[in-house]
């Protein structure tokens, strides 16, 4: 795996603020599910509409991967996003960019890194905690028992409705076989919509799952025949 970023040095003086051209780019760039590209082991496949020039693999690549050229680029913006975070560590528009930008490249121990950063800028925002949740469950080998599961808790306490946090908790319940609590989760996820939107739409193949998986369940063993004598 990966080593985490280097801690930024101190500025010596305080920092421009990034170019909206920048952070412009790099939107275009990191506007995908944070885990667009993998599926969570026991769970429902995920979905989601990569950015632009993410659309197709290159050939031989793992699914999901972004296409050569389109990793450069991202590779290239990264490394420019961490020249400014260097100079001015404070700014959390830069760590959140940045750690979205390593989730989508699959560098999750960086991006972990960087998670770790913008919470300690916003110790608050659900958002950034069920973003490290996500991070940090890959890293646990695509489970969310633990670490991941409290910050997802603490993650709905500051945001009930919080749709992705929803969605990964589910999940969490699917992964354990609490079908029924999956199913629970996942309905919120619908009824706040909005219809299309990816996670909502997992969130619907979920709920399909779950209640196959109740099914099967309830259903009668088939009966075995008896042996010939």
């Amino acid at each position: 795996a990966a080593s985490a970023p280097a801690e930024p040095a101190a500025p010596a003086a305080p920092a421009p603020r990034a170019t909206g051209a920048l952070w412009g780019l790099a939107a275009v760039f990191v506007a995908v599910l944070a885990f667009a590209g993998y599926g969570w082991k026991g769970s429902p496949k995920a979905v989601g509409t990569p950015p632009p020039g993410f659309e197709q693999g290159a050939a031989g690549a793992a699914p999901g991967a972004p296409p050569r050229g389109g990793a450069e680029q991202l590779g290239a913006l990264v490394q420019q996003l961490q020249e400014r975070l260097a100079k001015g560590p404070d700014d959390a528009e830069g760590w959140t960019l940045l750690a979205r930008s390593q989730m989508t490249l699959g560098r999750y121990d960086e991006a972990a890194a960087a998670y770790r950063k913008l919470i300690a800028l916003r110790p608050g925002d659900a958002g950034a905690l069920t973003d490290y949740a996500d991070a940090l469950g890959v890293l646990n080998g695509r489970t969310l028992e633990g670490e991941p599961e409290r910050l997802l808790q603490q993650a709905l306490k500051i945001d009930p409705r919080h749709v992705k946090a929803l969605v990964l908790v589910g999940t969490l319940e699917f992964q354990r076989g609490n079908y029924v609590g999956a199913q629970k989760r996942w309905e919120e996820v619908i009824a706040i919509g909005p219809a299309g939107d990816g996670l909502v739409e997992l969130a619907r193949e979920g709920v399909q799952q779950a209640q196959a998986r109740q099914r099967a369940a309830a259903s009668p063993a088939p009966a075995t025949a008896p042996a010939a004598s």
